[in-house]
């Protein structure tokens, strides 16, 4: 029942969306008053004052017709403007015709500024003060020059304190509803405000952190777009210049040959770098979304060696593979995996002098399944190593002058943390590099 009583209060006053504090205010005093008027005018007929009860009834329809102007055709303005005014005749028509200054009429006037404060828009308040103070002294000096025009309604003078008694009651009653209100919306707006602070903070902090998320990528983007302008145009103006002698008609068959294998190793190590720049795009633009499901660990171990043999060849490197079992699986994406995979596979063959030796290995602990890669390469410089998985890692070329970007380490880690798992490394200059890669079991 209370519910029910809240929510059709609050439907009648209006919402503070759509409505300003000094209109629900308005709006709740034409409520209030409608329920206490009423009573009020009986009251007026039972203590012998039959002129005062019919004006002070004869207000209900008037505050009716007030409350359906400010709160469904939202005239406020309007509607505030006549109850003052029609405030005013009621007070002056009671004055003259309730005993003037012997009447309780003096509370009526304090009563009726409040409210008119309350009802009117602030910065109207300074003429409304100014003619309430007019208005009343008025009355005073009228009733102090002419008192005949005032003439005592009360039969008794049981009536008339019983008058004075019912009105300071219902003055206080009306002041303690008006100020418990008031101070129910300054408590209804100062949490209003304090939530919308709440929520600027929050977007203020939202947008500082998108700023620098923002700065992050376009600092990725700068040093990706610096590391593709410098590291293309080395392979491709060796490509123009290797076509340029192809097409002199003055070279051998043995150097024409020779020519076409440093150019096809040219073109396979550029293709590998666009091919991880699209890798690195297409994660991007799906936002780090890897499909996880049982992979075969084994399996993407022996894809890799397939894919990574002919490289491996032109090298004469010899690759190993010591896989735990023929059994180990994990939580991740295949094709993701595969990239990490033949990225790692593809570095150490680069960085690994001719007859050298790369191994992928698996286990497994605890809940971990492991997959190692080892070389006996140049290794990683101690300068190189706190950047190894970022763009700040700068251009460096294998051991028989391949392209390295750094990119394909940089894709190889944010592939492995969508797979929610980690990747590490260890290495010694001259003696080669070990990276590992840890995923869930599955």
């Amino acid at each position: 029942m209370i519910q029910l009583v809240k929510k059709y209060w609050l439907f009648l006053k209006g919402s503070s969306d759509s409505f300003s504090m000094e209109n629900r205010a308005f709006n709740s005093i034409c409520i209030i008053s409608f329920f206490i008027i009423i009573p009020l005018g009986i009251f007026n007929f039972l203590v012998g004052l039959p002129l005062p009860g019919y004006m002070t009834l004869g207000v209900v329809p008037l505050l009716l017709i007030l409350f359906y102007l400010s709160r469904f055709k939202k005239k406020y303005i309007v509607a505030s403007i006549i109850y003052v005014l029609f405030s005013y005749i009621l007070i002056g028509v009671s004055f003259f015709y309730n005993s003037g200054i012997d009447s309780p009429i003096t509370l009526l006037f304090t009563l009726s500024l409040m409210m008119i404060v309350v009802v009117t828009p602030r910065k109207h308040h300074p003429f409304w003060v100014l003619l309430h103070l007019l208005f009343v002294a008025n009355l005073y000096l009228i009733n102090y020059y002419y008192p005949q025009w005032v003439p005592n309604t009360y039969s008794d003078t049981a009536s008339r304190y019983l008058d004075h008694f019912v009105s300071f009651v219902f003055c206080i009653v009306f002041i303690y509803i008006v100020v418990i209100y008031l101070r129910n919306n300054y408590s209804m707006e100062r949490k209003l405000a304090e939530s919308r602070a709440r929520a600027l903070e929050k977007s203020s902090k939202t947008i500082l952190l998108q700023n620098e998320t923002l700065k992050e990528i376009n600092t990725e983007k700068d040093k990706l777009f610096s590391i593709i302008s410098h590291d293309l145009r080395s392979p491709l103006s060796s490509i123009q210049s290797y076509l340029e002698i192809i097409n002199q008609s003055d070279i051998t068959d043995k150097e024409r040959t020779g020519i076409e294998k440093e150019l096809l190793e040219l073109t396979k190590s550029t293709h590998n770098m666009l091919n991880n720049l699209l890798q690195w795009s297409s994660k991007k633009l799906k936002h780090d979304q890897a499909i996880l499901q049982k992979v075969d660990v084994i399996q993407a171990m022996d894809e890799t060696l397939k894919q990574v043999k002919p490289f491996a060849k032109t090298k004469n490197i010899h690759l190993v593979s010591n896989p735990l079992s023929t059994n180990l699986s994990a939580q991740a994406d295949y094709d993701m995996l595969l990239m990490v995979l033949r990225n790692l596979m593809n570095n150490a063959i680069k960085f690994t002098p001719h007859g050298g030796e790369v191994s992928i290995s698996s286990s497994k602990k605890e809940n971990k399944a492991i997959i190692k890669v080892k070389d006996n390469g140049v290794g990683i410089s101690d300068d190189k190593k706190n950047s190894i998985f970022t763009f700040k890692i700068s251009s460096a070329q294998g051991t028989n002058n391949e392209i390295g970007t750094g990119l394909g380490l940089v894709l190889c880690h944010d592939f492995i943390e969508a797979m929610k798992g980690s990747i590490s490394f260890e290495s010694q200059v001259g003696k080669g590099s070990e990276f590992t890669v840890k995923l869930t079991l599955a």
